[in-house]
């Protein structure tokens, strides 16, 4: 199996997740539309560059940009860790924002009740 064959099977699955979580969070009404599209453009332009890597070495090569060997399979390790800890942020950073979002409201009902013993004593 070829190298980057290796990379694509490797690594779609996160970019797949991503793009799903992103539209179920959009669905559910916990991600604005701007963050939904700065999410699915982010989580394209991962993909695009996974299935195009081999396209792309080949033109830096050509054009003189880079004088540095092809990917071994510990460059696709670390591409696959890379894209696995971007998930687990963007992951991190949902539940971070939904749990700060409860909190607040949680904090705004118990003020509300507060205030209404207060003019009830």
């Amino acid at each position: 199996m070829n190298k980057y064959n290796i990379l694509i099977l490797l690594n779609m699955p996160f970019v797949i997740f991503g793009l799903f979580k992103t539209y179920s969070l959009f669905a559910n009404g916990s991600l604005s539309r701007l963050a939904y599209t700065i999410r699915t453009v982010f989580w394209l332009v991962v993909a695009v560059g996974i299935l195009f890597v081999k396209p792309i070495y080949s033109f830096l090569v050509y054009q003189s940009l880079t004088d540095s060997p092809p990917p071994n399979l510990l460059d696709i390790a670390e591409i696959t860790g890379i894209v696995l800890c971007v998930t687990v942020c963007f992951r991190l950073y949902s539940k971070l924002e939904s749990a700060e979002k409860r909190l607040s409201d949680l904090h705004e009902r118990l003020s509300i009740e507060l205030s209404t013993r207060k003019l009830e004593d």
